[in-house]
């Protein structure tokens, strides 16, 4: 073969190398897109709730209230809300909480050689009041599927 066929080749094949390596970082980035995206659309999603609840509690609060439940028994649980993996997500949580005035706290624990995060809120609680609060946080709002009652020594 002559030398310049044998250049072209080797031109040819160095091109579509170049060719491959850049499609490969499109789909990285593709899917860094995608999951952007799908983090923004939950975001989107819990705000819609939000708004709804907003509008939900206006009317309850034009209505009569009624007078709190008294708790007896020790304050000596906390109400666990989340626990994920991704961080962001109990943020997420963490923030809608503090625009409707819960206070709560973000912690970390180890299960299985994996760090999860945890949404808590903050203070003490009675068992009764605990699971009160619980059950009226998990309808209030989407992104709290289930909650830990946990006894503190």
């Amino acid at each position: 073969m002559p030398r310049k066929t044998l250049n072209i080749i080797v031109i040819i094949m160095l091109v579509l190398s170049l060719i491959l390596l850049v499609s490969c970082g499109d789909k990285e980035k593709e899917q860094e897109v995608s999951e952007i995206e799908k983090l923004k659309q939950e975001r989107e999603k819990e705000k819609a709730k939000e708004e709804e609840m907003k509008q939900e509690e206006k009317k309850k609060m034009e209505k009569e209230e009624e007078p709190a439940k008294q708790y007896s028994g020790k304050k000596e649980y906390e109400l666990q809300l989340v626990a994920r993996k991704d961080r962001d997500r109990v943020e997420i949580s963490h923030e809608n909480l503090k625009r409707y005035g819960y206070n709560s706290k973000i912690t970390t624990t180890y299960k299985n050689g994996e760090k999860f995060y945890r949404l808590r809120l903050e203070g003490l609680y009675s068992k009764a009041e605990a699971e009160d609060l619980g059950e009226e946080l998990k309808k209030r709002f989407p992104g709290i599927k289930n909650y830990w009652i946990q006894k503190i020594q």
